[in-house]
Formats: C-alpha cells, structure tokens, sequence
C-alpha cells in the first residue's frame, strides 16, 4: 500500500500540557488520507514535533500546504515539515518491527528517537539490512521506521 509520513517540528518550548492537542486532533482527523499522528515532546526542552501517516503522497502535500503551515501561524512560531516516501521503506521497516507496517508490539515505547542520516543512497541500495540487524541489538528498541527519500522539504 503506498502511504507517506510527514515529520513537522515547531520551533517552540511549550509543554504538551499546554498546547491545545484535543482540538488539533480533532481538526487533523479530518484530513482526506490521514491515518494517524504521533506527538513528540523533547525531554528537557519541551520541543514540540510530529509524526504523522498519510494514504498517499497528494494527501500529505495538501496538508503540509494548507493546514500545518497554519499551526505554526497560530503559535507565533517558524517550522519545518519534510514528506517522506513510505513505500520505498516498507521492507525494511517491517524487518524492524515498525507499528506503521502492521506490527503489533506487546510493549508500549517509552521513548521515540528522530534520526537524520544524510546520504544520497536510495533505500534499495543502501545496506539496512546490516543495520537492523546491529540496531535488534539495541538493548530498549521495540521497533524503528525507516523514512527515506525524501520527496520535499518545505
């Protein structure tokens, strides 16, 4: 199934407590492809950032051109947004245990790590299959989702 992820990062230090979240899960349910969101806090820093999984890439463009930059305007805040192809890692994601691949885990995370590795190597000829088998070492990781090929930074 082709789908794509947006990650957004608010430039902002505000405790998720604090931030109106019901009432923007409410307004993003509404997005045609949206499928579900993940909130990020920063430890220590109350940074505020998301993860969200959309159907196809036209529904993750509207929205990360019509209403996210509309959140960052209400907070009085910059952001940046990246669309990720979430089809091309769809193998190595699962090899890893990725929720967004149809994994159930029997553990709920603790904590969710943002990653950024800059190369120009496609997923197909990048050798993720070495490093997920060094990351299933990790002691604490219940599962990863790789996000590659980056298809626009706004």
């Amino acid at each position: 199934m082709p789908k794509s992820f947006v990650y957004t990062e608010l430039q902002i230090s505000l405790p998720i407590a604090d931030a109106p979240w019901t009432d923007i899960n409410d307004a993003i349910k509404t997005h045609p492809g949206f499928n579900n969101k993940t909130w990020l806090q920063g430890y220590g820093t109350n940074s505020l950032g998301d993860l969200y999984e959309f159907d196809d890439l036209e529904s993750a463009q509207k929205f990360v051109t019509g209403y996210f930059p509309g959140e960052a305007t209400n907070f009085g805040v910059a952001q940046m947004t990246r669309i990720f192809d979430g089809t091309v890692t769809a193998d190595a994601s699962r090899d890893i245990n990725s929720v967004h691949y149809d994994t159930v885990s029997s553990q709920a995370p603790g904590a969710f790590v943002y990653t950024e590795l800059q190369t120009s190597v496609p997923i197909d000829k990048f050798p993720w299959q070495d490093r997920n088998t060094k990351l299933k070492t990790a002691p604490g990781l219940i599962g990863k989702t790789w996000l590659s090929d980056t298809i626009r930074i706004l």
